[in-house]
């Protein structure tokens, strides 16, 4: 005997209820061959659902809910995230590492080079103690420069670390310059800019070292330019860079191994403007070479110290199992959505038997069900991962690599990583309260987008406002950038006393900014931090209380409205009494209908889509719910 069916329910009065609970009335009776295919085609799309919604295999116990072959994904994907987060913190101390090596050479050729320099001016103060590191006058500069291109070529003998410089290791100079009549008297008119490129040599000069016989060598930058023909340079002058290469070895106490590293780098001397401020930067760029191209033999590089490549092929191996999995579930998944299709658009009004002939299919949502957005998201971590892991495996021996490498393929490993610890919440659906923060958020996304797409318009307004007026004389508004973080910041707690007091009051050109300064902040952080964190929490709160009322109902009655719970539950009991049934009757009843309010006629039309009334007085039988739960839970189809 077939199972009872909730879905057509009709008056407990008449003499063959049990009939009707237990016999659908949408069945045939017939069972001819259509009937058959109907009953076998139900019967193989309910198993490829309860497959592709995780429905077999299932074991209750105790409120929680396991599905066999998730417990095993759930393995694959634990000892994934276990050796990517292994990878990832030992490959993360490496390029620690790497970073403190690149810093640290640049600190020190910042001392060799760049003359005057002191630790001051590597402290980050905030607000800033200082200005900018520049030079002023004439000889200050030609000084400055005449002590970087000597130290650079003396960092074999001057410098502590150990500095080469190799064939092709040259210091170049690029000039810019400007010229007009003031200067040049065959100018008559105009402004001119200039540009040359020259390498260091007129201005070099070499000398032996008695003591220790190294070279020593000493320059003068007026040389070059009354080579080059330039007069009054450094009064002209727009920057002055100066490029070079080097090359160094790092050597560590820990192990005998050796880092055989290329420096390039430039050091700017500039003043764009011509505002008799020269401001002096100094960059590097490292570069990880082998000690072979150093000319250096029988020297173990040191590559990358903590990463291990046994882990990351296992890394490999188990990424690549999960994205096979992934990809074969959401194709999986597709081809079941694509046969819900076409069997829903030939059974589906004999299945569900709609009251309005316009309604021949599921809703578009009752598809989407079907697809698992959770193997989307494996799948881009598995990718990220991948990518990552795989120029670590094979390819990092045989690279150039710079810090920015390393920045780069770190990145995508923490995507990778970050990614695939948050797709393992997807596994603590074996109980609804580990499941709630998911819930909560799916449940107010919504609401939360619009609310901070609305915000999102305030606070650009504010942003715009900020920068401009502020910018100038403040430190925390100079740029676009710095502006949007320093009101983001404010948003979260910021230090709101140090915002007010940056401001650079005695630059200001009128004091009117100085109290707008005032007014801003403490409208912004009223607004912002009061009023709409305050609304979003209460978002939140309510879409939590709404998911806490939920999973205390049954799960059938969870996703239905109130009125489709109530009418359901009231005509499913067999003590209903008949004169609520005969009320329904009546108000569907096209004989009976009159002209009525609109307030009926919405209800009349909410009705329509739960019960359907036959020409018995009597009949009411409820509407199986357009869900593709309820095709699943079905018991009139043909196990095979």
């Amino acid at each position: 005997m077939e199972e009872h069916s909730e879905d057509m329910i009709s008056n407990p009065s008449v003499n063959d209820v049990d009939q009707r609970h237990h016999l659908p009335t949408n069945m045939s009776k017939v069972d001819d061959a259509t009937d058959v295919q109907y009953r076998k085609s139900g019967s193989s799309l309910q198993r490829l659902l309860r497959l592709s919604l995780q429905r077999t295999l299932s074991v209750e116990c105790h409120g929680f809910s396991f599905y066999v072959p998730f417990l095993v994904l759930f393995a694959l994907q634990v000892i994934k995230v276990s050796l990517l987060t292994t990878e990832m913190i030992n490959f993360g101390q490496d390029r620690g590492s790497f970073k403190e090596i690149v810093s640290k050479g640049e600190l020190a050729l910042k001392h060799l080079l760049i003359k005057d320099w002191d630790a001051s001016w590597e402290t980050v103060a905030y607000p800033p103690a200082h200005g900018d590191f520049a030079v002023y006058t004439v000889d200050d500069l030609v000084d400055g420069v005449n002590h970087a291109v000597r130290m650079y070529y003396n960092a074999h003998t001057k410098a502590i670390g150990y500095y080469m410089r190799l064939a092709d290791d040259k210091m170049k100079v690029q000039l810019k310059y400007f010229d007009f009549s003031g200067f040049d008297q065959m100018f008559t008119s105009g402004l001119r800019i200039l540009e040359t490129c020259f390498e260091i040599g007129q201005g070099l000069n070499e000398s032996i070292d008695n003591t220790t016989d190294d070279v020593i060598y000493d320059f003068d930058i007026s040389k070059e330019f009354n080579y080059l023909n330039i007069s009054k340079a450094v009064k002209r002058l727009l920057s002055l860079t100066l490029n070079f290469t080097l090359h160094s070895v790092r050597v560590h106490a820990t192990d005998q191994k050796a880092r055989c590293l290329e420096v390039s780098g430039n050091i700017v001397f500039e003043d764009l403007d011509n505002n008799g401020q020269v401001e002096v930067e100094f960059k590097t760029t490292t570069i990880r070479i082998t000690c072979a191209e150093m000319n250096i033999r029988n020297v173990s590089d040191l590559v990358l110290a903590n990463t291990s490549e046994k882990i990351g092929v296992a890394l490999l191996l188990f990424t690549g199992l999960s994205l096979v999995l992934s990809v074969l579930s959401v194709i999986f998944d597709v081809y079941v959505c694509l046969k819900t299709k076409v069997f829903m658009g030939k059974y589906y009004t004999r299945f569900y038997q709609p009251v309005s002939s316009e309604e021949t299919d599921l809703p578009l949502s009752e598809y989407w069900h079907l697809i698992k957005l959770w193997d989307i998201w494996v799948i881009l971590g598995d990718i990220f991962s991948l990518y990552g892991t795989v120029w670590i495996v094979f390819m990092v021996m045989e690279s150039k690599w710079v810090i920015g490498l390393l920045d780069y393929y770190t990145m995508w490993l923490g995507l990778g990583s970050l990614i695939s610890w948050i797709c393992l919440l997807r596994f603590f659906k074996i109980h609804e309260k580990f499941y709630l923060l998911f819930s909560t958020i799916y449940h107010s996304f919504g609401d939360v987008l619009a609310f901070i797409f609305c915000v999102s318009v305030l606070f650009m307004g504010f942003w715009i406002c900020g920068y401009v007026v502020l910018g100038p004389y403040h430190v925390k508004f100079q740029t676009p950038s710095a502006a949007m973080e320093t009101l983001a910041a404010m948003v979260t707690g910021d230090e709101i006393f140090m915002t007010l007091e940056s401001l650079e009051t005695q630059k200001v050109g009128n004091m009117a900014v100085l109290w707008f300064s005032r007014v801003y902040v403490v409208v912004f952080v009223g607004m912002f931090t009061v009023i709409v964190l305050n609304l979003l929490i209460a978002i939140f709160n309510n879409s939590f209380d709404v998911i806490t009322e939920m999973n205390e109902k049954p799960p059938d009655e969870r996703n239905k409205r109130p009125l489709e719970s109530a009418i359901r539950g009231v005509l499913r009991t067999s003590s209903v009494r008949g004169s609520f049934r005969t009320s329904i009757h009546e108000m569907l009843s096209k004989s009976n209908r009159q002209l009525t309010s609109s307030i009926e006629d919405s209800f009349r039309q909410e009705l329509q889509k739960l019960v359907r009334v036959s020409s018995n007085a009597d009949s009411v039988e409820l509407v199986r719910p357009r869900t593709i739960e309820c095709f699943m839970k079905d018991t009139t189809f043909i196990n095979e």
